[in-house]
């Protein structure tokens, strides 16, 4: 196999070979066209070539569109996917802070407030609802917490109410 350098392919790049990520990962088969997008994609992710033993050629015609059709909603679907993910960092980080301040006033006063509590839990199963592949995402992400205790009781909320949603629990039951 020899090495192609990313910077060398352009847009709608086929090869009459598989190409390789690396010497042992088939990234595409023979006859499959490398989008400009797949191409700014790999060179993101840190990849500076591919491997093959085949030759590159351009593509056109039904290939061509197949590929243009592709790459549009894969580019819009990352770009909200990012979005959604920020959202729900932001949230998430709300929601540890929420129950930071509820453990503390707890603890100093001995007092919950559950119209408070209540308007934050319908807040989070609306989240749930409506960002799941996104909250559940949680476990990646960073949080500096003195106390064990904020951060479980947000992550097993949020992975109770994820399964009653999945169970097509009413809200009042989640």
């Amino acid at each position: 196999m020899k090495p192609i350098p990313l910077d060398d392919l352009s847009d709608n790049t086929g090869f009459d070979q598989p190409t390789y990520l690396d010497r042992e990962y088939i990234l595409t088969s023979p006859d499959t066209v490398l989008s400009g997008e797949l191409i700014r994609r790999l060179k993101k992710w840190g990849f500076s070539e591919l491997f093959s033993t085949g030759s590159p050629r351009d593509n056109q015609g039904y290939e061509q569109a197949e590929a243009d059709a592709e790459s549009k909603p894969v580019l819009e679907n990352d770009i909200k996917d990012q979005e959604t993910v920020e959202q729900t960092r932001k949230s998430y980080y709300e929601m540890l802070t929420f129950t930071r301040e509820l453990f503390l006033i707890f603890k100093a006063k001995n007092i919950i407030d559950f119209s408070l509590l209540t308007t934050r839990i319908k807040e989070l199963i609306q989240a749930v609802k409506q960002m799941r592949d996104a909250v559940l995402r949680f476990p990646e992400l960073p949080y500096p917490s003195e106390n064990y205790l904020y951060r479980h009781s947000v992550d097993s909320t949020i992975l109770a109410l994820a399964i009653g949603d999945m169970m097509k629990f009413p809200p009042h039951r989640l």
